[in-house]
């Protein structure tokens, strides 16, 4: 989450820790997951960066996201609705919810995406499918500025005439999946954001944007519940229960109602004999 040094690579191994190889180590164990936060303000990590670009085909660019309307770097996400993107996975979750929530990326940077991952059927390497796709991206009204000053304007000319270019991924998952020792496939998830800000607390307890929601649904996606076999248990939510307890209420209500009153009669009549033979 915005690393402010870059991860130390090969050239460490004969002095120090090769990072990227114990981030890979990582990433390879079961139920083992990343989430990756930059902004434009994240110095050079070229370690970093070619690990991201090789192993998942991903690639921060080095610009600075702007709203052509207000002329600010706070921007409201489109969805990723294309067919067979693997960030569907996330973005159909919010789909469902009552109403839409609004994604803002605040001080973002674009993400690019090798071509190869965005295929329907991944890359195969390594005994593994990888697959990566963008989850938001960046709507019409906004514009990209690198910092070699180039203008990148994304879906409308008509705003500022400037050359359009498609839209480009602000958020992206990847999916890896393999098979352990036992044969079981093995999901990997790597989420990649252009801006710290999105993961910010003032950010996420802002319940006019849906942010939090968005992590909560990829946490969710890349959480896994490993259910038991072969265990005694008992079933404590049954029929058989409810019942019981039904039985024992019609029960109950039938004293109260008839033979509690029944007593009381019975009562008042001994009583009244008594008094009238004294």
């Amino acid at each position: 989450f915005g690393p402010d040094s870059d991860f130390k690579g090969y050239e460490a191994e004969a002095t120090s820790v090769n990072e990227i190889s114990v981030v890979r180590k990582y990433l390879n164990a079961e139920n083992h997951n990343l989430m990756v936060f930059v902004d434009p303000d994240t110095p050079a990590l070229p370690n970093l960066d070619e690990y991201m670009k090789d192993y998942w085909g991903v690639t921060f660019d080095d610009n600075l996201v702007y709203s052509k309307v207000g002329d600010d770097h706070a921007i409201f996400a489109d969805y990723e609705m294309g067919e067979g993107s693997i960030g569907t996975n996330l973005t159909s979750s919010l789909t469902t919810l009552d109403s839409l929530p609004t994604i803002v990326f605040n001080k973002a940077r674009t993400i690019s995406v090798s071509a190869k991952y965005l295929e329907l059927d991944g890359i195969y390497e390594n005994n593994a499918t990888k697959y990566t796709g963008p989850a938001f991206i960046t709507p019409t009204d906004s514009e990209a500025h690198y910092k070699d000053g180039t203008i990148v304007s994304f879906g409308n000319s008509l705003i500022s005439g400037d050359a359009v270019s498609d839209p480009a991924p602000l958020l992206t998952l990847s999916y890896e999946t393999w098979h352990n020792s036992d044969n079981e496939k093995i999901p990997t998830y790597v989420l990649c954001c252009g801006t710290t800000d999105f993961a910010s607390e003032e950010t996420l307890e802002d319940t006019s944007y849906g942010n939090s929601d968005v992590l909560f649904y990829a946490t969710r996606l890349m959480g896994k519940e490993n259910q038991p076999w072969e265990i005694d248990f008992i079933v404590c939510n049954s029929e058989g229960l409810d019942s019981i307890t039904e039985t024992a209420t019609i029960m109950w209500d039938i004293f109260i109602c008839g033979v509690f009153p029944v007593i009381a009669v019975v009562a008042g009549v001994v009583v009244f004999y008594k008094r009238r033979h004294l």
